[in-house]
Parts: structure tokens; sequence; C-alpha cells
């Protein structure tokens, strides 16, 4: 069984073309495989996890900078709202309205009064569901996605993610988003390359290209499925919504070579 969405605008022909070009489309159970050891290595990984992740990206400074200060924000996938204390620690008198969404809140540790919303959002996309529809969570001024894009199996779902989430932006709002691209950094991707060689025995799913299983503090049976992002990939996926948002900026931060992440800013 394919994993099959139509996007708004966007011919059935288009949007195969590009699942052949960048990501082939992926059969419905290996994607929900893959999305089931994703949630199993958060559940039990949560503390540990967690603890390595308190420090702000360098690319977030730039973010702020370019997309004003927003009213409201929907952070998709927001791990342990790190990003919701970046915001208050960057302007406290002026803290925004915080939507955030994620599927393990053994994660969440929030103070600021965030709107918590527990929803499994790639399991969502596979039931031709939206989450955020389904929980009334309203337009926004500023909507996020970072350090999820990766974990989104197939580039169908992270198509149609990206088309609900710019259903979530206001008029004049933002849209950022990161994507992972570790295989550029060679420590990275010996590790990627070898973890998943170890592990494909262990699970059923088929990989396409570009999907790697990534290893956790030396521990075999932790494992993560991410996603690798080529420059033609995210290309792809901003052709997806060219019609509604236009390019800001597209830029590249994060990591010791300043590059392990390629960000993109829309704007409706």
């Amino acid at each position: 069984m394919l994993l099959a969405f139509t996007a708004p605008n966007k011919s059935i022909s288009t949007l195969l073309r590009n699942c052949m070009l960048y990501n082939r489309c992926m059969d419905i159970r290996s994607a929900r495989e893959l999305n089931e050891i994703n949630r199993r290595f958060y559940a039990q990984n949560a503390v540990s996890f967690s603890a390595t992740r308190t420090v702000p990206w360098p690319g977030w400074e730039h973010l702020v900078a370019i997309s004003e200060t927003p009213g409201s924000v929907l952070d998709v996938a927001c791990g342990n709202l790190r990003f919701e204390r970046f915001l208050a620690d960057s302007n406290p008198d002026s803290v925004p309205l915080c939507y955030c969404v994620d599927s393990c809140p053994e994660l969440w540790d929030d103070s600021l009064g965030a709107n918590l919303i527990e929803a499994d959002i790639i399991e969502a996309l596979m039931r031709d569901r939206n989450v955020f529809a389904e929980n009334s969570v309203p337009e926004c001024d500023l909507v996020i996605a970072f350090g999820f894009m990766h974990h989104v199996p197939s580039y169908e779902l992270r198509a149609e993610l990206l088309r609900q989430m710019c259903a979530q932006v206001k008029p004049a709002g933002y849209l950022c988003l990161s994507f992972w691209q570790f295989m550029n950094d060679r420590k990275l991707a010996s590790k990627a390359k070898k973890t998943t060689e170890r592990a494909r025995v262990k699970i059923d799913a088929v990989l396409d290209e570009g999907d790697y299983l990534l290893g956790w503090q030396d521990d075999p049976d932790a494992l993560r499925y991410c996603h690798h992002f080529t420059v033609q990939e995210v290309d792809a996926l901003i052709a997806e919504v060219a019609n509604d948002f236009e390019l800001v900026e597209r830029y590249e931060a994060d990591g010791r070579d300043g590059a392990l992440n390629a960000y993109v800013i829309l704007r409706r």
C-alpha cells in the first residue's frame, strides 16, 4: 500500500514526480514501523535526551531577527520546549502565546504556560488527519518545526505536513523549518552508516534513499529513524507551497561547521 495524499493546487503527477525524485513513495507498513521506532526511543530516553537539549540553536537568533516579534507561535514537535524558553529569555516583556504539539509528554518541562497538545503528528498524517484542526489550534504569527522534519518518513508525508503547517500561518505570518544535513558531517555520516548497517537486520521497514538509523550514547538498542535532506529535496518542498508563500531567506547554521541544519523561512 502506498501513502497517498492529494495536494491542493498540485497535480498528482507533480506530487508523484517529486516522490520519485527525492524519496520514493514508502509503503505505510514501513512508515508506521519507523514512526514506532522513534516513539519508543523518545519515551525510553526522554531524560537523557532532554539533558542534551538545553542550549538554543545559533540559527534561532537569525530567525528572530528576521521574523519580528510574534504574538503567537505554533511549535510542531516541541520536545522539551527549549525554543519557548529561548523566546522568553530573548524578550521577557513580550512572551508570545504558544501552542506546543508533541507525542512525547515525558519531554515536557514547561513553566511558561504554553498550551500543550499531546498528539502523534505522523500517525495522524498516515490516517489522513490533521492534528491542528482536531485540537482547534488557531492560525499563528509564527509556525516552526525544528528537529522534526527528519523524523517524518517519505517525501509524501513531509509534503503533506508542510501544507498542514502552512494552513496554520496567519496572513503575513512566517513559517520556519530546519532540515538536518547530518550526512554532510564526516563523523556523523560514518556513525550513521555503521549504525544503519547493523540495525537493518532488526527491522522490517524498507528504508528510502537518505534514510538512516542513528544510535544514542553507545546504546545499541536505542535507535532513531532520521532522514538526511539534500538541497534538491528542500527545493522541492519549497516549491510545493510556492503559490501561497514567498521565500524570505534560506541559510545554514548550527554544528561545529555552522552548516548542520538548513533553515527555510517562508512568509504567507
